[in-house]
């Protein structure tokens, strides 16, 4: 099969992992409009978001220029066929643009209407925001601003398993330079647990959920540096003898 190449965009495919085989048959193709806009760069699996039974998928543009004066947008596709279920912006754009629009995952279905919802993370002069999109409108049903961490590709977001009893997951949120990692409720995005990496040697820069591992009932968490090690509890590493480590 010949795949079509496109010169000065971006694109994403989903491709249908089946048996095995010397060939994966391509599903679906999107691409980007403009160059520069990241168009393909943040890809995740969502929940279902429209109701049908099948997950969809995640499509985050950090600088997308036809929404919201560039402030990105995060496109929600049908698993089934592909198509368009949301394009999700921030509520009150900024011009010139400062609020990226720049990691989603999977929230689950924190308002109890039946389709799984969207979590948002979106810089800004304000020190970031998370937004909580409903999946059956696209619509911003929780907003927490001023979470007091700064630049475009400083934090990895990511769910866990319900942990206060409330019946929803809880949110995670790697935040890089300072180097903290930030358990929030998943209902009201009140902090439940931080861990402060700052003074240590290893620097993540990436969280997983690595579900359940040591089956206690809790999901267990995945992370990864490649400076370690550092010998230097400073800002921001840049060199020195690093092989890396996942922990």
């Amino acid at each position: 099969m010949k795949l079509p190449l496109q010169r000065f965009h971006l694109f994403a495919w989903v491709m249908m992992c089946g048996a095995l085989s010397a060939q994966l048959p391509l599903r679906f193709e999107h691409l980007g409009n403009a160059q520069g806009v990241g168009f393909g760069m943040h890809l995740r699996r969502g929940g279902d978001v429209n109701g049908d039974g099948f997950s969809d998928y995640l499509l985050v543009i950090p600088v997308e220029s036809s929404f919201a004066n560039a402030n990105g947008a995060i496109q929600v596709h049908s698993g089934q066929d592909g198509s368009l279920i949301h394009t999700l912006m921030t509520p009150n754009p900024a011009s010139p643009p400062s609020q990226n629009l720049g990691a989603a995952c999977d929230a689950g279905d924190v308002d109890q209407d039946g389709h799984d919802d969207v979590l948002g993370y979106s810089t800004g002069l304000s020190g970031g925001s998370l937004l909580l999109f409903s999946g059956a409108t696209g619509n911003v049903i929780l907003s927490t601003p001023n979470l007091g961490l700064v630049g475009p590709t400083v934090y990895i977001l990511d769910t866990v398993k319900d942990l206060n009893g409330d019946g929803v997951r809880e949110v995670v949120l790697l935040n890089r330079n300072p180097w903290k990692l930030r358990i929030l409720s998943g209902s009201d995005h009140s902090l439940l647990l931080l861990v402060d990496f700052s003074t240590t040697s290893f620097f993540p820069e990436i969280v997983r959920n690595a579900g359940d591992v040591n089956g206690d009932g809790i999901d267990d968490l995945i992370l990864g540096s490649r400076y370690f090690p550092y010998s230097s509890a400073i800002q921001s590493p840049t060199g020195g003898p690093n092989t890396g480590a996942v922990v």
